[in-house]
């Protein structure tokens, strides 16, 4: 992007000096008896019989760029001057394809008219006057000369005079112009309730929004917010304590009183009248919404019950009068706003309740149709069941007993590499001693005894089932013992996650009788299925993943009927796009083996792409995991509420490993105090990621929502990004930069081919001659089904019409480098049945999205009828949407709709239709329906107006200008004789 946007800067700082001797003044010879020039050397390029010189072209090269430096206060990038250059050739290529165009077209001049321009030039001027004396001199006196400045001003004469027409006839309208600009350039701010089609149920009934503004009124209390802060906090730990003192009590307090001191001394300066940015400039920025209850406090917060209470006094926008503790050093701390605990608002609940709603409707209509289909079934829904023992050993309440000192010291010793890192600063290893981590070494060991225990007892029940006994006392010392059945394959045969396990593992062994094992996640688990049951009714419950099946497939066939019926009564409304037939001409890359490549290349790529070649950043951190019981609205109620309260016993100085193996959900590191090990980037949960890496070592985070519960992270230890030198990965780093500049080889090829060539028929003779691959290739307009490098390609293809290149060369990954052009464009063939067979059910699917979408329009209308307002409305729906500086062709967010929507607030073809706070009727729009109020519309200020009318007359005439040029170009040939000035391709103009 940043190239395009210099590219068109440039363009336009050059371009008008490149044809200024078409717009202002022809390029005079010299004038007969000023003297003999030099020689004017080999030309630079030709246009059919013309020739241009080099110096010509270098002359005015120089004063474009002393021009641009002048306009931009700063020199033309090295990578575009080359592009410069060619553009100032450029200009004069015009200059002379005008020059033998003229005549064609009728423009002559006269001796009297080109006269006149000869009388103009400084030779035969004296004090601003023409010196007539001088002038009869020369003609008479040296006529074959003047008659040769004559003939070439009179071709210089005609071509401005063609040009000028050309700028005349081809130049839109002032005031099309005008208004066109002034449409782009108005900005408006809009509100809208948008319903989006794809959200409404059509397998149950939809709910009502009467049941929505009940169920808020009935379930208050499930909506009631806690007192609420948010805080600006400025962090006073600067300059840090250094890692060899971290361990020296002595140095700790000495630090931290001089961090005091210096969070004292701000603060000073915050009573003297200094904002809090301002006094904690020293320290950095202060992080900003940092959002606190009277019972959730971030990790970082180390102030005690008093400091925390007062918080929720004050004023917004009072500083507290006294510096924080904090992990580490001291904090300043602004209120920025207190909100008491209040019940949240409608529209900020509002679509919480009706997920809920629907989720009770969905359950309901299931419900209803599956039992009315288990009742029908019931014969065919015969099956075997099983009876089934089963044991678990849950790790975490196994007790390990207390290590010793001996067993402290061998599980440190065999997992030494676990506390061992690699310090670059003296490129050794650096070994923690046991002492500094015997608390973690603890942990880890009682961990590890716990899951022996578990294990033990799960394989003493094993061999004892195997041998056909069985002991009570065994069975009664694991952490769960049950007899279930019959149970069906297929169905979780007991409530929890281990009868999940379970029916995992009964469905992995087809029900087959005996004894086996598996994991939970709670622990191990062994299993006995001691009894097959031939013929057997299932339960309702254990029946509905086949009733599930057999009613999808009823709902497909009756779909597929309708559908049918659909598609019978006009086929034709399933017809495809139009298809597009291309060819394209694929350069390939180069064989690395046969890519030129020097050292220093090697050395600039390693330097360029050193995140690369860069050991990732790693951390080390312990979280707490509570999952909800159940996929519920409740069930993640109680699980945050639980969560909060593990925060705050945390932020209460609780051991945190201690908690973790109390009471974390996750299996995997409950029993190692919530230990996750050393992990980087891409590895954990997405939010799990994203909070865990903005901590520091010993900060706590706030509760972190993922997929599968509520995080408390802690973070152990960070380590920064470490670069590899090249020495170690020379190799690597050379593969790497020849793919790269194999690619280059091949763009460059193919650009080459692109500007010698112009024509597809000269592409196409060229890429046989030189053996490059030639394919006729086809799409359906709007089909994009490709890599998604190539989608840009295939939507510009779908522009051009038969016999049109695109522009320029592409990528194809992993191939090479390609031209393309259209070679024809066919309408679609009516579609079989079996071709549209799924457009047809997607339609009709599509009708009933469309059918519940209609009926939610007439009832929301039915409220604003009833004296609704439409926020009132719009509260049901979470609120009115805003748009604060909408532009043309842009539509609203998530919804589309920019033709209607520019009809409607900025005109399209009329004037505007909507007013200040009018509101539109339901606008049909792609994704759904929206009801859209004007709150303001902007219009341009003069002289941005003018600007933009001026630059869009340029670019217009410049767009239709190049396309003139490139016809006269095939009438006129044109050879660049510069071997650098040929193989540069000039960005073609922007697209409207």
């Amino acid at each position: 992007m940043r190239s395009k946007i210099l590219t068109m800067t440039l363009i336009a700082a050059t371009t008008a000096i490149a044809v200024s001797g078409l717009a202002q003044q022809p390029t005079r010879p010299a004038a007969p008896g000023a003297g003999r020039s030099a020689a004017p050397g080999p030309p630079i390029a030709t246009v059919g019989p013309l020739s241009i010189s080099r110096s010509d072209v270098e002359s005015r090269y120089s004063t474009a760029m002393d021009q641009y430096r002048m306009r931009t206060g700063s020199a033309v990038p090295a990578e575009f001057e080359p592009i410069v250059h060619r553009q100032v050739l450029e200009g004069f290529i015009r200059r002379d394809l005008l020059v033998l165009e003229a005549p064609r077209q009728g423009i002559t001049i006269t001796d009297a008219e080109a006269e006149a321009e000869l009388k103009r030039d400084p030779f035969f001027q004296s004090g601003g006057s023409l010196n007539e004396t001088r002038f009869l001199a020369v003609k008479n006196g040296q006529p074959q000369a003047f008659a040769s400045a004559l003939a070439l001003i009179r071709q210089q004469l005609a071509a401005r005079r063609l040009n000028e027409r050309l700028e005349r006839d081809l130049s839109e309208p002032e005031p099309v112009l005008r208004a066109r600009a002034e449409r782009a350039l108005t900005r408006a701010s809009v509100e809208y309730l948008g319903l989006r089609r794809g959200e409404f149920l059509t397998d149950a009934p939809e709910p009502r929004e009467s049941a929505v503004l009940g169920y808020y009124r009935s379930h208050a209390d499930e909506f009631r917010r806690p007192d609420r802060a948010t805080l600006s906090v400025a962090f006073v730990n600067l300059p840090a304590l250094a890692d060899s003192l971290v361990g020296d009590a002595g140095a700790a307090r000495a630090w931290n009183d001089r961090m005091k001191q210096r969070a004292d001394s701000a603060l000073a300066r915050v009573r003297a009248g200094a904002s809090l940015e301002e006094a904690a400039e020293p320290f950095g920025a202060p992080r900003q919404n940092v959002v606190v209850t009277r019972d959730n406090f971030p990790g970082f917060w180390q102030g005690d019950e008093r400091l925390g209470a007062s918080i929720f006094l004050k004023a917004p926008g009072t500083v507290l009068a006294e510096p924080v503790a904090g992990k580490p050093g001291w904090l300043l701390v602004r209120v920025d706003e207190v909100r008491p605990a209040h019940v949240a608002p409608l529209a900020e609940v509002a679509r919480e309740i009706r997920g809920r709603l629907r989720a009770d409707a969905r359950r309901r209509s299931d419900d209803l149709e599956l039992r009315a289909l288990y009742d029908g079934l019931r014969d065919s829904l015969r099956i075997t069941t099983y009876r089934v023992r089963y044991a678990v050993a849950d790790t975490a309440g196994m007790n390990p007993g207390v290590p010793r000192p001996a067993d402290l010291d061998r599980y440190y010793r065999a997992h030494l590499a676990d506390y061992s890192s690699y310090d670059p600063a003296t490129a050794s290893v650096r070994v923690r001693s046991l002492a500094a981590v015997e608390d973690d070494v603890r942990l880890r060991w009682r961990h590890d005894r716990r899951v022996e225990l578990a294990r033990l007892a799960i394989a003493r029940i094993e061999d004892l089932w195997r041998h056909g006994r069985r002991d009570r006392g065994a069975e009664g010392a694991v952490t769960l013992f049950r007899e279930v059945g019959p149970v069906a394959l297929g169905a979780p045969p007991d409530t929890g996650v281990a009868g999940g396990a379970l029916g995992d593992s009964l469905t992995a062994r087809a029900g087959a009788p005996g004894v086996g094992v598996g994991p939970t996640p709670r622990g191990p688990m062994v299993f006995d299925v001691y009894q097959v049951l031939h013929d057997q009714l299932p339960e309702f419950e254990q029946a509905r993943p086949t009733l599930t099946a057999r009613r999808t497939e009823a709902r497909d066939r009756r779909d597929a009927v309708s559908a049918r019926a659909l598609y019978d009564r006009d086929p034709r409304q399933f017809l495809g796009a139009d298809v597009v037939h291309f060819t394209r001409v694929l350069v390939p890359t180069v064989n690395l083996v046969d890519v030129p490549l020097t050292r220093d290349e090697v050395e600039r790529y390693h330097r360029e792409h050193i995140d690369k070649y860069s050991a990732p950043e790693l951390m080390r951190a312990r979280h707490i995991l509570i999952s909800p019981a159940d996929p519920g609205p409740s069930a993640d109620s109680a699980a945050r509420a639980k969560a909060a309260d593990i925060l705050r016993r945390v932020r209460a100085g609780e051991d945190f490993g201690t908690l973790a193996s109390r009471y974390s959900d996750d299996p995997a590191t409950k029993d190692k105090g919530g230990d996750l090990g050393t992990f980087g980037r891409g590895v954990m949960l997405e939010e799990f990621e994203r909070v865990a890496f903005t901590l520091r070592p010993d900060e706590v985070s706030d509760l972190v929502k993922t997929e599968v519960g509520y995080h408390i992270i802690k973070c152990m230890n960070r380590e920064s990004a470490v670069a590899q030198p090249l020495v170690w990965i020379y190799a690597n780093v050379g593969a790497d930069a020849a793919v790269e500049k194999s690619k280059l080889l091949a763009k460059q090829r193919a650009d080459s081919l692109y500007v010698a060539a112009k024509t597809p028929a000269r592409i196409f003779a060229v890429a046989r001659s030189m053996g490059d691959e030639v394919a006729n290739l086809e799409f359906s307009v709007g089909d994009h089904r490709a890599i998604a490098e190539l989608l840009p390609v295939l939507e510009r293809l779908e522009k051009l019409r038969p016999g049109q290149a695109y522009p320029g060369s592409y990528e194809v990954p992993g191939l090479g480098y390609a031209l393309s052009w259209v070679d024809s464009i066919t309408p679609p063939p009516t579609p079989t049945w079996v071709q549209a067979r799924q457009r047809a059910i997607d339609a009709w699917r599509g009708g009933a999205d469309q059918r519940a979408l209609d009926a939610k329009c007439a009832e929301i209308d039915s409220l604003l009828r009833g004296g609704w307002s439409l926020d009132s409305a719009a509260a049901l729906w979470g609120g009115l949407q805003t748009e604060q500086a909408l532009t043309p062709g842009n539509g609203l967010h998530g919804l589309g709709a920019s033709g209607i929507i520019d009809s409607l607030v900025f005109g399209a073809d009329s004037p505007p239709v909507l007013r200040r706070g009018d509101v539109s009727a339901w606008l049909a729009v792609p994704m759904g329906a929206a009801r859209l109020r004007l709150r303001e519309r902007v219009s341009p200020d003069a002289t941005r107006l003018a600007s933009r009318v001026e630059n869009d007359r340029r670019e217009r005439l410049e767009r239709k200008l190049f396309a003139y040029f490139e016809g006269l170009k095939s009438r006129s040939p044109v050879r660049i004789l510069d071997p650098v000035l040929r193989n540069v391709v000039l960005p073609e103009p922007p697209p409207e």
